[in-house]
């Protein structure tokens, strides 16, 4: 299973459509459409977001061994502090 269809399966889990899901992360419904059709692949930034949205891990909706493919400033930079406010509802 893809990260897409990971975050396809977790968005319709948590019952929510991709107007949805975009609404609450602050983008369009194209992108997420984009992201769950694996046109685009989430940055771990915009992975985190996801994952708090729909009340899951990030590991939830990586598939194993994928992390090796995440380049490691994402990683680096996942590190610092969620601003004020950030992923509030």
């Amino acid at each position: 299973m893809t990260i897409g269809e990971r975050i396809r399966a977790k968005r319709k889990e948590a019952g929510m459509t991709q107007s949805d899901l975009a609404q609450l992360l602050g983008v369009t419904p194209q992108l997420v459409s984009q992201y769950e059709t694996d046109a685009k692949r989430p940055k771990l930034e915009n992975l985190q977001r996801i994952a708090v949205a729909l009340g899951c891990y990030v590991n939830d909706l990586i598939p194993s061994g994928n992390w090796a493919n995440i380049p490691r400033g994402e990683f680096i930079k996942s590190w610092e502090a969620p601003r004020p406010g950030e992923f509030d509802r």
